[in-house]
């Protein structure tokens, strides 16, 4: 990542970028096959850092459906009790 060392993920098919810079970042992924054979394929993208105000709207909406999915057991609780 953005001129970093290779290193190897094995077999994964996931991988989670930490320590981006805000603004342009490159990725750099190299595959081999059986035979050793290798190709790579690289992916430029803009990283924006999220203001507060987005982090605050993300928590709030994770509290409303904790607290709808907690309602919503409690409802199912008591209609299965009656």
């Amino acid at each position: 990542m953005n001129n970093g060392s290779w290193f190897d993920v094995g077999l994964a098919t996931q991988w989670t970028a930490t320590g981006l810079r805000e603004g342009t970042n490159t990725l750099e992924v190299r595959a081999f096959d059986d035979a050793g054979n290798s190709n790579i394929a690289v992916v430029e993208f803009t990283y924006e850092r999220p203001s507060g105000l987005e982090d605050a709207a993300i928590w709030i909406a994770i509290g409303v459906a904790v607290i709808a999915g907690a309602v919503l057991a409690v409802y199912l609780l008591y209609q299965k009790r009656t």
